[in-house]
């Protein structure tokens, strides 16, 4: 059954499926182009495609004793922003980012004891789907690490992790390397064929990590200590005559990862798959 429910700022999630204010009538969840053409004789050529995201729109349903109250807890909730809808119709969540641009508020509805509130979200972002895979270099399944998710292990080779895309759009992602380490490399292959390499000269010890991002903009290349602590802005240390930042392509996504010293390096990267729409 597909399930929708709201995370606010603060990391707190809302269900739009609960008995007690349930979202109902969902729409907007589709797009629509605004394609450019050139005519040539009586023929059109199709010069530029523009996607318009449509925007979420639904009814939000509050029941039961109190929905004054219940209605005034999801207005505090929308609030604390950044806000994200999340969208899971067959076993996948795919989230996007959004605002609450309007909210129609009446009465209660007096044959069905209910407060129906119309809603309209803007969406800022496209849906995307977040794969977590995470190589320390000594498999162990099931272990599960503190910072920003829990990530999953994979089957690869020590030094590198394989992600598949399904996607035709080009999708950012987030690559940790931890310490201890010399001067990293970073490398991106796609089906086999190596497409973007990065570096940064810098000394990681153990429990600092390098993390570059391109899931946010400005993308960034930045070293933590182990509580999530900033320590220093690695980005006018990084290799201006590589790439440095990397984007997912459809197919065999293999990032790998090297330095100036001998041990095997821990890895993990979190992808963002993008969809216009799902």
């Amino acid at each position: 059954m597909r399930q929708f429910y709201l995370r606010n700022g603060n990391g707190a999630e809302y269900s739009l499926m609960d008995v007690k204010h349930w979202l109902n009538s969902p729409k907007g969840l589709g797009l629509k182009f605004k394609n450019k053409y050139s005519q040539v004789g009586s023929n059109f050529i199709r010069t530029k495609v523009i996607s318009n995201p449509k925007n979420p729109t639904g009814t939000v349903i509050f029941t039961g004793d109190n929905v004054y109250d219940k209605y005034q807890e999801f207005m505090f909730f929308t609030q604390i922003e950044p806000l994200t809808l999340v969208y899971n119709p067959n076993g996948t969540e795919y989230i996007a980012d959004v605002s609450l641009d309007e909210i129609e508020k009446e009465e209660i509805d007096n044959k069905t004891s209910t407060l129906q509130v119309e809603v309209s979200f803007k969406r800022l972002t496209r849906w995307r789907r977040v794969i977590l895979q995470r190589n320390d270099a000594t498999i162990a399944s099931g272990k599960v690490y503190t910072f920003t998710y829990p990530y999953q292990y994979g089957k690869d080779i020590a030094n590198n992790v394989t992600i598949e895309s399904d996607t035709v759009l080009e999708s950012p992602c987030k690559i940790t390397i931890i310490g201890n380490c010399e001067n990293p490399v970073w490398r991106h292959y796609v089906n086999g064929v190596l497409k973007h390499e990065g570096s940064v000269n810098v000394s990681v010890t153990s429990g600092q990590r390098i993390v570059i991002d391109t899931t946010k903009t400005p993308y960034s290349i930045k070293k933590y200590d182990a509580s999530n602590n900033l320590i220093a802005d690695l980005y006018q240390l990084s290799d201006f005559s590589t790439e440095r930042f990397f984007f997912l392509e459809k197919g065999t996504n293999r990032f790998s990862i090297g330095h100036d010293g001998t041990n095997a390096l821990e890895l993990a990267v979190e992808a963002h798959l993008e969809y216009e729409t799902v």
